[in-house]
């Protein structure tokens, strides 16, 4: 419906180092959830700096990021009766970086052959055919607000100077599985500290755990 294009639309209050985002939904979730306060590094790395996939943008894949919509999102807003305002902007994991090949099978991502692992955070979530708690960990708790994504990517390469963009609850988000890939040059900036609520304050524990190996399922 017209309110799954809100999902992690950020209302940001900015100025060249660091912004304060407020989440007002929950496709992020169980790591970020709906009301969750974040702190926003709009720092740019040193031109040329390349990560560790080779992303000359300083990202890397398990960053949360916020992003300028790219115009597929924007058109299929439109489309939708929810166009897009200025200064809105969504909030996703970086899954994959130019020249990474990906695959999605029965909602689980495998990149460059290799199954995505959980996050410490217990995400992503609603993946594979164990259900949409499956991958909550203990310090998360269950997530209500956690959906089953079950889709399917045929098996493609991520162009250069983009990145795949996923919600960590993958079946309530809208994101490059739904609109494609994400230029480098429309993130804003990375999402690694929580300002409030107070009682879940700090770092998010955002670095993959690891990756299984080559075609485990």
């Amino acid at each position: 419906g017209a309110g799954a294009f809100w999902l992690s639309i950020a209302f940001v209050a900015s100025n060249d180092v660091v912004s304060l985002t407020a989440i007002p939904s929950e496709s992020m979730a169980p790591g970020v959830r709906r009301g969750d306060v974040m702190l926003v590094d709009r720092r740019r790395p040193n031109p040329g700096w390349a990560g560790s996939t080779g992303s000359t943008s300083g990202f890397d894949v398990g960053d949360v990021v916020l992003f300028e919509p790219p115009p597929a999102l924007r058109e299929i807003a439109t489309r939708n009766g929810t166009p897009l305002r200025p200064g809105e902007y969504f909030v996703k994991r970086i899954v994959a970086t130019g020249g990474d090949e990906v695959e999605v099978v029965d909602g689980v991502l495998f990149r460059n052959g290799r199954r995505e692992a959980p996050y410490p955070t217990g995400t992503p979530v609603g993946v594979g055919r164990n259900g949409p708690k499956s991958d909550v960990t203990a310090q998360d708790g269950e997530c209500d607000a956690c959906k089953f994504g079950r889709y399917d990517l045929s098996r493609r390469r991520v162009p250069a100077g983009s990145f795949l963009v996923l919600g960590d609850n993958r079946g309530g988000s809208n994101d490059g599985h739904v609109w494609g890939y994400l230029p480098e040059k429309n993130v804003l900036g990375r999402i690694s500290f929580r300002v409030a609520p107070l009682n879940r304050a700090g770092f998010l524990r955002e670095a993959p755990v690891g990756e299984a190996r080559d075609g485990e399922r």
